[in-house]
């Protein structure tokens, strides 16, 4: 039985498909980088015209519309270790 090649080279054919592959999702990662600020800062912009503390982050339910102050998550209280 045969293994598998170790190494193997891409034509340049090949090699310039997936170069335009990879600038392209580069590409989109940017779009969806700036898609993702803007949304950031028209939320704050809601958030601020509408009386709500900004310091704070904010669950908005899509169905009603309403914004609710998301809960932090409580500290783990640490464990004690057994006395000897």
């Amino acid at each position: 039985m045969k293994g598998f090649k170790k190494s193997q080279k891409l034509n340049k054919e090949d090699l310039s498909e997936l170069m335009a592959k990879i600038k392209q999702i580069q590409e989109y990662a940017y779009v969806t980088q700036a898609l993702n600020t803007s949304k950031a800062i028209w939320v704050n912009q809601k958030i601020k015209a509408l009386g709500l503390d900004d310091t704070k982050s904010y669950n908005i339910d899509f169905k009603t519309g309403k914004m609710t102050v998301k809960e932090e998550p409580k500290e783990a209280k640490p464990v004690e270790k057994p006395k000897k």
